[in-house]
């Protein structure tokens, strides 16, 4: 499996372009992808929790003039997926950060990272 220079993106979406609320966070080999909204339920750091949460992030991916909304979840597992494809690249969430905190304070869009590994298939 060939994988381009291990495409391991950390990318802060602070220094992502912005569009109608929308953040690049790769963009590389005619593939655009862009975090439309985040919906974090993790339990925050510094609380104890009975289960860990998940954050979903929703995504658009864009491809030769085609478009694709997709959604990735931190949890990962059956219910939850973190990784799916997409014409010829295999898209996988390895993180999101921040982290909640119990100070409930909101995270714009623009703030989060998110580290993906796109490899081609």
């Amino acid at each position: 499996m060939k994988t381009i220079g291990i495409i391991a993106l950390t990318l802060l979406a602070i220094t992502g372009c912005q569009k109608n609320k929308e953040v690049v966070i790769y963009d590389e080999n005619d593939l655009i992808i862009r975090l439309l909204d985040v919906e974090d339920t993790r339990c925050p750091e510094d609380a104890m929790c009975v289960w860990e949460g998940n954050a979903k992030l929703d995504l658009r991916a864009e491809h030769k003039g085609e478009t694709a909304d997709f959604i990735l979840n931190t949890f990962g597992d059956e219910e939850y997926d973190n990784d799916t494809t997409l014409w010829d690249y295999e898209i996988t969430l390895n993180e999101l950060k921040p982290y909640p905190q119990t100070s409930g304070e909101t995270v714009k869009l623009k703030n989060y990272e998110v580290s993906l590994t796109v490899t081609p298939q």
